[in-house]
């Protein structure tokens, strides 16, 4: 489990308050399985758990809006912009990508085989990097 997600990542002293605050008031967050580890916590469940131990104090409490996700969404849903999404398969933010609308030529989602949240063009497989490299410079070239 350390080697995925370090218990430095939720120390009060982390770098990413902020990115905390907009998780919990924009974004969402995801919950990380918790079963069978009950004896080991002190927590009952991940549930809510962004907002009680991850969030400067500073912060809480904050509350959840959808509103920039749905806007978000129906724009993707109703336009085809030129977008690439690169995702990690084992990033726990993969759980909350973006759609694959289908139709879409421009909007492309490329998902690293076994990648993390450091999954980038040069850590895709050759086949994928060779797609997107050829995509943005057809994009480049319009």
């Amino acid at each position: 489990m350390t080697e995925i997600s370090g218990p430095e990542y939720f120390s009060e002293e982390q770098p990413y308050g902020s990115f905390f605050v907009q998780a919990a008031r924009e974004l969402g967050y995801y919950a990380y399985d918790t079963e069978g580890l009950a004896d080991l916590l002190s927590i009952p469940s991940s549930e809510g758990y962004v907002g009680r131990i991850m969030l400067p104090t500073s912060a809480a409490p904050v509350e959840f809006s959808d509103a920039l996700y749905q806007k978000i969404y129906h724009y993707l849903e109703q336009n085809d912009p030129k977008m690439i999404f690169i995702y990690g398969e084992v990033d726990p933010w993969s759980a909350t990508r973006v759609p694959d609308f289908a139709g879409k030529k421009n909007l492309q989602i490329y998902i690293e085989p076994g990648g993390s949240h450091r999954a980038r063009i040069s850590t895709l497989p050759e086949e994928m990097q060779k797609k997107v490299i050829d995509q943005i410079n057809t994009w480049l070239a319009e």
